[in-house]
């Protein structure tokens, strides 16, 4: 099974899995003794998806990570098709389909009401809560090692680790509490253990207790 699956919906012979870790994975259950992996899908190499449900031939996928929800056809049960995102600026952590309206709940932002056709980045939702915003900088030949920079609005602690393009943890930049504005630390290319990693592109994800932002990053030797 998945590394930490959240959230399982089952349509037919098949049978659907949302985890932190995998991302959205297919199996195929008519044998119960026998399971078999059709297909596995993750919207963004640091995709975080924690809860799903179908309603009439859609699969809803929660992505805390990105702050979205995905939608998937299901005509073809074991190949689901990514047909819209939609961007809603808050943690969905479990949600309904109501006369045609999507009814969310959002870890601290409490509840939403959302329009199921809404394509990210066509309507954004007020926010309810101060934003962390993310940056990464400078990314050239003359200086390889990306700095990343956060500003907090409200002093928050800080958690900031990078990933590779498969989604896993390669570094722990920083874990401690920071005050009110603007921090930065460079990345030095290492991971935990302090082994120099390849060049290319990786994901630096800033947490705080009410937000996390993911932001690309160039690392280049």
């Amino acid at each position: 099974m998945p590394a930490d699956p959240n959230s399982i919906a089952i349509l037919g012979n098949y049978a659907y899995i949302v985890s932190s870790g995998a991302g959205l994975q297919v199996y195929q259950i008519q044998n119960s003794t026998n399971l078999s992996l059709q297909s596995s899908l993750l919207p963004y190499p640091t995709s975080d998806l924690v809860y799903c449900f179908i309603e009439q031939s859609r699969l809803y996928v929660s992505d805390l990570n990105w702050n979205q929800i995905h939608v998937y056809d299901l005509t073809n049960p074991s190949q689901p098709i990514l047909v819209n995102s939609i961007k809603t600026n808050f943690g969905t952590a479990d949600m309904k389909l109501r006369n045609g309206l999507l009814f969310t709940a959002n870890d601290y932002a409490g509840m939403h009401v959302l329009d199921p056709t809404m394509t990210l980045g066509a309507q954004e939702m007020p926010l309810s809560t101060p934003v962390v915003s993310l940056s990464n900088y400078p990314q050239s030949l003359q200086s390889p090692r990306p700095r990343s920079a956060f500003d907090l609005p409200e002093q928050s602690t800080v958690t900031l680790e990078v990933y590779n393009l498969k989604g896993q943890k390669v570094k722990t930049l920083l874990r401690d509490s920071f005050d009110r504005g603007q921090h930065s630390v460079i990345w030095t290319g290492t991971d935990d253990n302090g082994n120099l990693v390849a060049s290319g592109v990786y994901f630096a994800k800033v947490v705080t207790p009410k937000n996390r932002v993911v932001h690309k990053m160039l690392l280049m030797k």
